[in-house]
């Protein structure tokens, strides 16, 4: 009984074992996960592979959006009244050359109304000029220091040059003519030679404003001729192409009597208006011409 139990035994192991060994020489039977499949074809991609992420470019800031500050320059021909409910009250008074001028607490920059000796009234004193504006509070998009000369190309304003006098030696002067009503002078003042800042300051001036009451230039020579002031002076005028001198004369003579155009010092009577010329308008004969040059128009 005995050895036929130790019998038993022996053949149970051996079955055991043989199993064992059939299970482990079976190729349906690998396991993926201790085993895995190694693909050796260089011409297929391996699915193990990782996809590669797909490349920013990188994306450019965008360009400044140059402009003039058309909102400040419709302040110009405003009423007291019409600038106060605009900007908010007077935040303070600041002393001019000839007279007080007045900065709202709204925006940079102190304001002046027609009557220079007293407050401006509600709702009859205009705003005539505006001073001390931050040149990149009016030029919109001015970011760094530029070439005077650039403001024309980049904000399409005319450039008139430098202006010497009337409290602002070293500054430049631009145009503007708007809404074919006011010839808007812009005067940029800079400490550095020949070039503008974000601590330049402007002047604006409705220039129309100016010469009828320092001048008494009718609307009908106005609309037609672009007269430029720097401070209390003619100093320059746009005429149109093609106006010939004849037509000059008989325009201006119901402002001022005796007109006379010369070129390079020497009366001329006859032809066309060219840039250049001098224009010289007096009251009487003999008295005390206004003398301007001759500048191209601006249309």
């Amino acid at each position: 009984m005995k050895t036929k139990l130790i019998s038993l035994l022996l053949i149970g192991a051996l079955i055991l074992s043989l199993s064992a060994c059939w299970d482990s020489s079976d190729p349906g039977t690998t396991d993926p996960a201790t085993n895995p499949t190694v693909n050796n074809d260089p011409g297929s991609t391996a699915t193990a592979t990782q996809t590669k992420a797909p490349e920013t470019t990188p994306t450019k800031p965008p360009e400044p959006e140059y402009r003039l500050n058309t909102d400040l320059l419709s302040d110009l021909g405003l009423t007291y009244g019409q600038i106060r409910a605009k900007r908010g009250e007077i935040s303070k008074t600041v002393q001019g050359d000839l007279n007080e001028k007045y900065a709202f607490k709204n925006m940079p920059g102190a304001y002046s109304f027609v009557r220079d000796e007293v407050r401006p009234a509600e709702n009859s004193d205009v705003c005539k000029d505006i001073v001390d504006i931050p040149a990149d509070e009016f030029f919109i998009g001015l970011s760094k220091e530029i070439e005077a000369l650039d403001i024309e190309k980049i904000y399409g304003i005319k450039y008139l040059g430098s202006v010497h006098g009337y409290g602002m030696d070293g500054e430049f002067c631009y145009s503007h003519y708007t809404d074919g009503k006011k010839f808007i002078v812009t005067v940029v003042t800079t400490k550095t030679d020949g070039r503008i800042t974000s601590n330049s300051t402007v002047i604006i001036t409705d220039n129309i404003y100016q010469l009828k009451l320092n001048y008494g230039l009718s609307d009908k020579i106005l609309v037609k001729y672009q007269f430029l002031t720097i401070g209390k002076e003619i100093e320059d005028v746009g005429i149109p192409k093609e106006t010939t001198i004849k037509t000059l004369i008989e325009d201006l003579k119901s402002w001022r009597e005796y007109i006379t155009v010369k070129k390079d010092g020497v009366e001329v009577k006859e032809g066309l208006i060219e840039p250049g010329m001098t224009i010289e308008a007096a009251k009487k004969q003999k008295s005390r011409p206004t003398i301007f040059n001759v500048i191209p128009y601006i249309d």
